[in-house]
């Protein structure tokens, strides 16, 4: 299994003349349904999820336009995150997420990660359900402590960080890019940055 760490956007937007398709629905309904609410937002381009039947979105592979909504969205409302987080994928064949950050979590939890990855397993946290971490002979155990019948993840701890150190190597670049759009627009830049806290990490190897 080779790991990945993907920062994704994740969108909370609706319209009320956009109906919610009836359950049960496929995700290609679910899809369709999520497109016509973003441009009804005011977002100019179609969005590429990580993978199918996940609604979280690549940061690198957002459209310049859309990032520039994201942004004045955030700033707007005053926000000190963007809105997503982090997704743990299985990139041995494709793309497959195995463990994505949750409720109440958001890209300023990057910590929990990097943390886990220097052995610092206590308060790992990537929002609600709860996990907790395991690690043993070179293996991580996620485990559900308020979930029932959701089995425990288990993946190679090395692995796991290769897929950190990958992932701070790949925070500058979010950085860059993204206060080249605020740049390029005129955003408020102190604002911007409050938004990007999540890459001032140390970038030294874990």
């Amino acid at each position: 299994m080779k790991l990945q760490l993907i920062p994704v956007f994740e969108l909370e937007y609706s319209h009320p003349r956009i109906k919610f398709p009836t359950s049960p629905f496929t995700d290609e309904e679910y899809g369709n349904y999520l497109d016509q609410v973003y441009k009804s937002n005011g977002f100019i381009d179609k969005f590429q999820p990580v993978a199918q039947g996940f609604y979280l979105y690549p940061v690198l592979q957002t459209t310049e336009k859309n990032l520039l909504k994201i942004l004045k969205d955030a700033i707007q409302k005053n926000k000190n995150s963007l809105k997503g987080g982090f997704a743990l994928c299985d990139v041995t064949n494709g793309i497959n997420p195995i463990l994505t950050h949750r409720c109440c979590s958001d890209f300023n939890d990057v910590d929990s990660w990097i943390n886990l990855a220097e052995h610092k397993s206590e308060g790992f946290w990537i929002g609600h359900s709860m996990q907790c971490c395991k690690i043993d002979n070179d293996q991580i155990q996620f485990i559900e402590e308020e979930e029932e019948g959701l089995e425990d993840i288990y993946v190679s701890f090395p692995e796991f960080q290769n897929a950190v150190l990958q992932l701070k190597q790949e925070l500058p670049k979010i950085r860059e890019y993204i206060l080249i759009v605020a740049d390029k627009y005129q955003l408020d830049l102190s604002k911007v940055h409050q938004l990007l806290k999540f890459t001032l990490i140390d970038q030294s190897n874990t």
